[in-house]
């Protein structure tokens, strides 16, 4: 792939991230920029730079300049590496916004069923943590408090998670790990009273959890991994 292949497919990715209206411009006397989007109510014009190395402060230069140029509300770089120190200085100063490795923040980062996931999650461990206090009155804590806790602490962090592989792994290592306190404990509990075809709600939740959590980790990873076979360019600039 070279700089103009790059460009095309970051046309691609930005569609898919929601942006609208997305064209790329001509290949000589583009000011700096490479490809104009909508979002919202906002005009972006975005610099793509397929670089084997850190992208430096020319291409914040260029991208904030040539923004201005297209009357664009917002200027961006866009590379499949990453930026030097002194880019993001400027880019801080100046109002650029830095997306590297292909990622663009908040875009289609979260997905609505790990978060409504991690919302249940949370009300769950809750609700039990409550309930169980107030039914026991016992200050120790016990194998159920820990599993209503990994529950809710596993539910914030699918939450927050927002694309973001460490946290979509720590949500869903604590929901496994209080899945698996729920299954080798076997801790009575009134939601085993309530079955479907013999199977207990409760574990028909938690599976239902624990499904989301995992492909949502396993769709991230790819997505890595599809994004490092990106950093592997010919050294071309334009």
């Amino acid at each position: 792939m070279d700089g103009y292949q790059y460009e095309y497919r970051c046309s691609k990715f930005l569609k898919k991230r929601g942006f609208r209206h997305v064209r790329v411009t001509k290949g000589s006397g583009d000011q700096g920029i490479d490809l104009i989007a909508y979002k919202g109510r906002k005009k972006y014009g975005v610099q793509c730079k397929y670089y084997t190395c850190p992208v430096g402060n020319k291409a914040v230069q260029e991208a904030y300049s040539g923004a201005k140029f297209y009357d664009c509300d917002r200027s961006a770089v866009l590379t499949n590496n990453t930026f030097t120190k002194s880019a993001r200085e400027l880019a801080g100063k100046i109002g650029v916004d830095l997306w590297e490795y292909n990622y663009i923040p908040g875009s289609a980062a979260r997905f609505w069923p790990v978060r409504f996931a991690g919302m249940v999650s949370l009300f769950l461990g809750l609700a039990g943590l409550v309930s169980f206090y107030m039914a026991d009155g016992q200050k120790l804590i016990t194998p159920q408090d820990v599993q209503w806790i990994a529950l809710a602490v596993g539910g914030c962090f699918g939450i927050l998670e927002s694309g973001k592989i460490p946290l979509a792994v720590i949500s869903g290592a604590a929901y496994a790990f209080s899945f698996s306190i729920y299954e080798i404990m076997e801790i009575p509990s009134l939601w085993k009273m309530f079955q479907v075809r013999g199977i207990p709600l409760e574990k028909l939740i938690y599976l239902g959890i624990l499904a989301i959590s995992f492909l949502r980790i396993a769709y991230l990873w790819i997505k890595k991994a599809r994004y490092e076979m990106w950093k592997k360019p010919k050294k071309r600039k334009r």
